[in-house]
């Protein structure tokens, strides 16, 4: 199974490419067709894609998007150039770090650039982990606002009776105060269907 994906415009250049990383002690396999990114990469499975090009055209963030939908991977851009707005664009849809400018396919540069593609991309990661965490927290919080509205509403009582009501049944529950706001949440409506 193969370590880096090598694309490029020549399947000469992503041999070279591919023979450069190999002599660094990565393991590479070359390709040559940037159209069928995301195929090559579902079936090699790779743990970082070394892109080669010339000159980046517009489907660079198209095929960046698609294959980031396909296998999340951290990805190197080397070309000659790239205009600002297409470099963002590509930064957006998953480009990880590109080097612009004179660099050869058999440059000591590339298993530097995938370093720095991979130490971006686990960074990436570990904050989309901390966003999605933030965003549970929130959506508990909210969960416990609304049953503890419930609570006081239904039991006259005040918000630290209420939260205090949702923690101890939690605690008997074994379950998060969240997950006990949900289940009031859900009877309370239960109960207003009843009515009507």
């Amino acid at each position: 199974m193969p370590v880096v994906l090598v694309i490029a415009d020549s399947p000469a250049r992503a041999a070279v490419a591919a023979d450069t990383l190999r002599s660094a002690g990565i393991e590479a396999m070359a390709v040559a067709d940037s159209a069928n990114l995301v195929p090559d990469a579902l079936q090699a499975v790779p743990q970082a894609v070394l892109w080669l090009a010339d000159a980046a055209d517009a489907t660079l963030a198209a095929r960046l998007a698609a294959l980031q939908a396909a296998c999340a991977v951290p990805v190197a851009l080397v070309c000659a150039s790239i205009d600002d707005e297409a470099l963002a664009a590509a930064l957006a849809a998953g480009l990880h770090a590109c080097a612009i400018g004179a660099i050869g396919a058999a440059a000591p540069e590339l298993p530097a650039l995938l370093r720095v593609a991979r130490a971006r991309f686990a960074h990436e990661q570990n904050a989309q982990r901390e966003l999605d965490a933030a965003r549970r927290r929130l959506d508990e919080r909210k969960l416990v606002d609304r049953a503890k509205g419930i609570l006081m509403r239904g039991r006259a009582m005040s918000e630290d009776e209420a939260f205090g009501v949702l923690r101890s049944v939690s605690m008997q529950a074994n379950q998060r105060v969240g997950q006990m706001s949900e289940r009031v949440i859900e009877a309370a409506r239960h109960a207003d269907a009843v009515n009507r």
